[in-house]
């Protein structure tokens, strides 16, 4: 697998098929089934698993050789007690999935892979259409008093967000000026992407300043209520959690801690989980809450 410019690339064989998924695989043991179970309330249980076929190989429509591949496939239960069953199959775009299964908005951002430019312009545009850009350029500016604007630029053959700046005469482009504020206006677009989803964001805290953390968690809470949507945010950071206690107060029901933990020589995970009252008095007392 190859990643260029912010993309996941691969090759289309059997190996880039397969090297796609490897990694969820505990142990990369392909003939082992990955399972999941999500218990909420009001009706809203959801389980899948995920494995590949039993029942032979298809032709991988992307391969110039036509080259077959066993398919992975997707079977569980929906929201609404519906059974689905469906399969990844790789394409000449991609991979495609053969599902009638209703999507929930998701985005995911890792640490260590930038979000295409394509992305983000979309995103700008889409809200800037809706007329709801203003409060995000506002969020921008109340945490970072030098940046007076955000405006999408065509440079260099593609779309940039570029920010206007009490430092420089002129624009630039936003990571230019900081990869950190970069990052976080891209959770935010995320997050306005995915009314009614869910947001995944991997350490966040690794690139913004100390100082801005509690500013930064108010911008993710008030998003998140706005748009409705679900945020997971990883982090090892004590003082990350620290600068929660602040945002927290008042909104406890809108916050919660997953903590994970491993057991038994590395093979047992475990999770626990802090409603937002017990999350903010452990903070408050200065416990040990991380993994």
């Amino acid at each position: 697998m190859d990643i260029q410019k912010g993309r996941l690339g691969f090759t289309a064989d059997r190996h880039g098929y397969e090297s796609i998924w490897r990694e969820y695989f505990y142990d990369f043991d392909f003939t082992k089934t990955i399972a999941t179970k999500t218990v909420g309330s009001l009706g809203c249980t959801r389980e899948m698993s995920i494995s590949y076929s039993p029942q032979g190989s298809v032709a991988l429509a992307a391969s110039p050789d036509s080259y077959s591949q066993v398919p992975l496939i997707f079977a569980g239960v929906d929201a609404g007690g519906r059974p689905f069953n469906y399969r990844a199959d790789l394409t000449a775009r991609g991979i495609s999935y053969d599902a009638t299964l209703q999507g929930v908005p998701a985005v995911y951002f890792p640490s260590s892979i930038r979000t295409p430019l394509r992305e983000t312009a979309d995103r700008f545009s889409a809200l800037d259409i809706r007329g709801e850009l203003a409060p995000l350029v506002a969020t921008i500016h109340e945490r970072f008093k030098f940046i007076k604007g955000l405006s999408l630029v065509a440079f260099g053959g593609v779309s940039v967000i570029f920010a206007e700046t009490t430092m420089y005469k002129e624009k630039l482009p936003l990571g230019v000026v900081s990869n950190g504020i970069e990052r976080l206006l891209n959770v935010l677009l995320g997050i306005a992407a995915s009314t009614n989803g869910i947001v995944l964001v991997d350490e966040l805290d690794s690139c913004v300043h100390h100082s801005k953390f509690g500013g930064v968690w108010e911008a993710l809470r008030d998003f998140s209520k706005t748009y409705s949507t679900q945020l997971f945010v990883s982090t090892h950071s004590a003082e990350w959690l620290t600068a929660l206690l602040p945002v927290i107060k008042g909104h406890e029901q809108d916050f919660s801690l997953l903590r994970t933990d491993v057991i038994e020589g590395d093979v047992q995970h475990t999770v626990e989980h802090f409603t937002g009252s017990k999350l903010g008095t452990a903070i408050a007392q200065n416990a040990e809450i991380r993994n």
